[in-house]
């Protein structure tokens, strides 16, 4: 019983992610959107050194990036996509999650979320940032009404 509250609450965070990365998607300015990440709760950003050069990425994804010697800093143009791709990548986990979830659930899985799974991976393997969106907000709201029956 306990595990499977654990992986419900692992598949909420990779939800909250997912959505936190696709709000930043939004944000006008590369900066807005790392403030607002690393603001949220589960701050997806990490920092790295790779040589002289240190890192700010979210997953796989480097955004930005403080050469340390010259005192230069790098920004990669297309943030917005990097951002995108990241969420993609966290839908895919928490899509992934859910299987998990059903597949453990056997027979006793709700109609809903066997549907929501099917539903979710449609959406990652379109990768359309809206429709994804949409698919988990639906799925947190689910997830919400099965923690608490």
């Amino acid at each position: 019983m306990e595990a499977g509250r654990a992986k419900l609450e692992l598949l909420k965070l990779n939800i909250e992610e997912a959505l936190a990365l696709i709000g930043a998607c939004r944000s006008a300015t590369l900066l807005d959107a790392l403030r607002m990440l690393s603001g949220s709760a589960l701050n997806p950003l990490r920092a790295y050194v790779a040589g002289e050069e240190l890192v700010i990425a979210v997953g796989s994804y480097s955004l930005l990036g403080v050469n340390v010697r010259e005192g230069r800093v790098k920004t990669w143009e297309d943030w917005r996509e990097r951002l995108a791709a990241a969420a993609r990548d966290a839908a895919d986990v928490a899509a992934k999650r859910l299987m998990t979830v059903v597949l453990d659930k056997g027979e006793e899985a709700p109609t809903e979320l066997k549907d929501a799974v099917r539903k979710l991976a449609a959406a990652v393997e379109k990768g359309e940032l809206k429709e994804l969106e949409r698919m988990l907000v639906r799925l947190k709201e689910e997830l919400q009404g099965i923690a608490s029956a």
